[in-house]
């Protein structure tokens, strides 16, 4: 299988702190995805390997790889 990207942590407050361990390919950006009833939602798009982003409204937070602006 794929190795995780990293962890994330998810505060009491709805934010989510991630903490990504893989060096970022050349030509991608990271992409922060809420999840709620089987659809996502993006929830922005990050350069760096430490982001927090708020989740307020979803059951569940996630991040993918996508080329350079994101999906």
């Amino acid at each position: 299988g794929e190795d995780p990207l990293g962890s994330v942590l998810v505060l009491p407050d709805r934010r989510a702190l991630f903490v990504l361990a893989q060096p970022l390919p050349a030509g991608e950006t990271y992409q922060a995805w809420g999840h709620r009833e089987g659809e996502q939602t993006s929830l922005g798009v990050f350069e760096t390997a430490v982001f927090e982003v708020g989740y307020t409204g979803f059951e569940a937070v996630g991040v993918s790889l996508e080329p350079a602006g994101g999906s």
